[in-house]
């Protein structure tokens, strides 16, 4: 990477010539092109390094309160799919879709009952 920028700053910072003159001076690797570089400039100048720093969604604790809401819910309205309780209780699908399967609660048999 370090030969990189070097041949950028060779190259007047201008990337169609960087790009250019390190697939020349480096046939045996992966050829760069404009749209890597700039990337990896990007992150660079961003993070620090070559690696982007992974970000993590936020976690929603799986308390009672989320729990009892949710199974309520279902309770009330046993023909309501997930789609629309996840819009009225204002949690995600999958959140939504954990926790009766958590409480072996099966939406579809509940419907037959």
């Amino acid at each position: 990477m370090f030969n990189l920028f070097l041949i950028h700053g060779e190259c007047q910072k201008v990337v169609d010539r960087t790009s250019r003159q390190f697939n020349n001076q480096f046939p045996n690797l992966t050829p760069m092109s404009k749209t890597k570089f700039r990337r990896i400039r990007s992150n660079f100048l961003q993070f620090g390094g070559s690696k982007y720093i992974e970000t993590r969604r936020k976690l929603i604790l799986e308390d009672d309160d989320h729990q009892i809401n949710t199974l309520s819910y279902f309770r009330a309205n046993p023909h309501a799919s997930i789609k629309p309780a996840s819009m009225d209780i204002g949690l995600s699908y999958t959140f939504i879709q954990r926790i009766p399967k958590k409480h072996n609660m099966h939406l579809i048999s509940d419907y037959k009952n």
